[in-house]
């Protein structure tokens, strides 16, 4: 893993074993699914997009709710996806 993927992976790993986190499976999976498609080899703007897409939808669904530690992670990964995800919205809308 280069240095992001490694920065990305922590953010995700310390958000998981979160003692908080135990009370969320839901979310809780979802970190584990991305830590596993980060350890697969998928890129990590895409990894931190689709992440920030899933917590975004997690926090509509619970009525702005959410453990302390998914609120850290969301801000850690900002940076890490907002350009991938302006790419890759403009991409989509040509094809």
């Amino acid at each position: 893993m280069n240095k992001k993927e490694s920065q990305l992976f922590q953010a995700i790993d310390t958000a998981y074993n979160d003692p908080e986190m135990a009370t969320y499976p839901e979310i809780r999976r979802d970190l584990l699914l991305a830590a596993q498609n980060l350890q697969n080899g998928q890129p990590y703007q895409i990894v931190a997009v689709k992440l920030k897409r899933t917590i975004t939808r997690y926090v509509l669904l619970n009525h702005l709710q959410m453990p302390a530690a998914v609120g850290r992670l969301f801000v850690a990964i900002g940076p890490m996806g907002e350009r991938y995800d302006g790419e890759a919205t403009v991409f989509s809308l040509f094809f």
